[in-house]
């Protein structure tokens, strides 16, 4: 049964998942229990039109194991937050119509082997991720399994994924990272998967101690996550020696600050990896720390040029096969490459991502990134987490606000202490027309579900 039947037979008695509470699901069972959920809709989803499916679980593997069932029918998945209001969810019912929604997997024990499943079926099964919607609405992406299975392959191999290796997924399991980089890439090199519970502000203080005891070998951090564990955690550098951990950043742009704090920190890489979710999930890697970002390793079947305006365009073997529209039609995608909207420049055949073009305000007529603005902010020991926001401006067409999260300060310094501290490191790090006009003093910044700087145009 293709390659996922070669994958299962290969590892059968192995465990794909494990638990906190020791438990764990082998290959062998995961499978069966896919075709078991599989049987039990067959009849069901065989007599609808597109075979469009909303999948609104909580946080289990119960919601990979309806991901893998339905796959075997052929079916759209549509992976639907259970954090979605009454409100967000109808009005989702409303654009695409499913044939079917799902929330659990309780099932009947059936025949699986009477099961009919087309040998084509990894190209016919699709499912859709909805990208960020950090500055536009959110667009559906619709991805085939045969696609994303080939790309978790050829990231698995770039990454270094091993046997032996457990990866922790901690992540959410409705976004392109938990899905691709979490469950995919472990299930196709035989890995075995620590199913821990979604990581926020309570898991911080015992994160290093989750990946010293159950022997964690990769983790992935967004930036966000990396920056609270730099505030949060109690750990240094020499209670870290028994960790051998692996460190990947990805779902956001990470800033130069971010990472050589974490390595002088904790004294380890954190490796930036890039990709998008049209062009079939994560597919370079940093090969090392380094302070410029620089990409230098690819996945096989990406091809990357820049554009006049330095914006990445990329062409993938495994590119989307367009975005899903109103009724649960398709608007394919018909362009060899794919403008990524992310900003880079190129030297030595090596990459570096340097902003996104909807980051990018003109100020007097000069452009002036606000991920920069930040990248130099964050620099600052006084200052924990900021946002830099493009605003109008009667004199300059556009000019610069910051909403800073100061740091707990030793010698008790004031607000506009603080403010004034940041203002002088800000005029000796910064170009003048880089300046902000304001700084405000904030106790919150408003981030997308995988910690993006929640960034719109303020009047």
């Amino acid at each position: 049964m293709t390659i996922l039947k070669d994958i299962i037979n290969k590892n059968s008695k192995k465990k794909l998942f494990i638990f906190p509470n020791k438990k764990y699901l082998t290959y062998e069972q995961f499978y069966n229990k896919a075709l078991n959920f599989a049987k039990n809709y067959e009849s069901r989803l065989n007599k609808t039109k597109n075979k469009t499916v909303f999948l609104r679980m909580d946080r289990s593997i119960d919601f990979y194991i309806a991901v893998i069932g339905l796959a075997f029918l052929k079916a759209i998945i549509i992976p639907i937050s259970n954090k979605l209001s009454k409100g967000e969810t109808f009005a989702f019912r409303k654009i695409y119509q499913p044939d079917l929604e799902i929330d659990s997997i309780s099932v009947t024990k059936k025949n699986i082997k009477s099961l009919k499943i087309d040998k084509d079926f990894l190209k016919k099964a699709k499912i859709v991720f909805f990208t960020s919607g950090a500055t536009d609405a959110p667009k559906g992406v619709l991805n085939n399994f045969q696609n994303l299975l080939n790309s978790s392959n050829e990231f698995a191999n770039l990454a270094s994924y091993k046997n032996n290796d457990i990866i922790i997924h901690n992540w959410s399991q409705y976004y392109m990272a938990g899905f691709f980089n979490m469950f995919l890439c472990p299930l196709v090199k035989g890995s075995s998967i620590f199913f821990d519970k979604e990581i926020g502000v309570d898991s911080y203080l015992g994160y290093w101690d989750i990946l010293k005891k159950n022997k964690i070998t990769l983790s992935y951090l967004s930036p966000t996550m990396a920056q609270a564990l730099i505030s949060f955690s109690n750990y240094k550098k020499e209670k870290l020696n028994l960790i051998r951990t692996k460190f990947f950043s990805t779902g956001a742009f990470l800033y130069k600050s971010t990472a050589s704090r974490f390595k002088k920190e904790f004294d380890v890489d954190l490796i930036d990896c890039y990709g998008i979710t049209e062009v079939g999930g994560s597919f370079a890697l940093s090969s090392k720390f380094s302070l410029e970002n620089k990409l230098s390793k690819f996945s096989k079947g990406i091809k990357i040029k820049l554009l006049r305006n330095n914006e990445i365009c990329i062409k993938s073997k495994f590119m989307f096969e367009g975005y899903l529209k109103k009724y649960s039609k398709v608007k394919k995608y018909k362009h060899s490459y794919f403008k990524s909207g992310d900003l880079g420049k190129i030297y030595k055949g090596k990459y570096s991502i340097t902003g996104r073009l909807k980051e990018i305000i003109k100020k007097g007529g000069e452009p002036v990134s606000l991920l920069h603005i930040e990248d130099i902010t964050l620099k600052h020991e006084g200052v924990k987490d900021v946002l830099a926001k493009g605003v109008t401006s009667e004199f300059w067409g556009e000019d610069i606000e910051l909403d800073v999260i100061f740091s707990a300060s030793p010698y008790k310094l004031n607000k506009d202490n603080k403010i004034n501290l940041l203002k002088s490191y800000l005029g000796q790090n910064l170009p003048r027309i880089q300046m902000p006009r304001k700084i405000n003093s904030v106790t919150h910044i408003p981030k997308t579900s995988i910690g993006k700087n929640y960034r719109r145009y303020f009047n």
